[in-house]
């Protein structure tokens, strides 16, 4: 059985995390919003999120800038933007920035659970790999050290 995905709501406008809040809930995830850069990333270092969801437009720290630096402190956290200023070079900054998915606002609810989900079985299947990949190393050093 999965954790509870705990998702990371980032938009400037109030009126979008209390929207993309309410639909997130519906499908069972513990979400927290936050109004800026700065303020997402002191959340995040309190409490590390799955997914976020990342306007690109925002005042001081832009979308751009706060993936780099959840990428650098959080990799494992899958990134989502969902931006009202969709441009081909905002677009492929993002897939540079390792952007799991680049939504356009309006997105409908539907777009946007299925991007979270994929999103989040993503970061699953990469954390089970790990854990796999931990194990294995795990047993061949205790087949080293007891075999010769």
């Amino acid at each position: 059985m999965k954790k509870q995905a705990r998702i990371l709501v980032v938009d400037d406008e109030p009126s979008v995390c209390v929207a993309l809040e309410a639909v997130l809930i519906r499908e069972g995830y513990e979400v927290l919003t936050a109004h800026s850069g700065a303020e997402a990333l002191q959340l995040m270092a309190k409490t590390p999120v799955d997914l976020a969801l990342l306007d690109l437009n925002m005042p001081g720290m832009d979308g751009l800038q706060l993936m780099d630096e959840l990428r650098h402190r959080w990799p494992d956290t899958v990134l989502v933007i969902l931006t009202g200023y969709g441009t081909l070079e905002s677009a492929l900054g993002a897939l540079r920035y390792g952007a799991h998915d680049y939504l356009l606002k309006p997105s409908s609810p539907a777009d946007i659970k299925t991007s979270v989900r994929k999103g989040l079985e993503k970061r699953w299947d990469k954390l089970r790999r790990k854990q796999l990949l931990t194990r294995i190393e795990a047993d061949v050093r205790a087949l080293a050290k007891g075999g010769g």
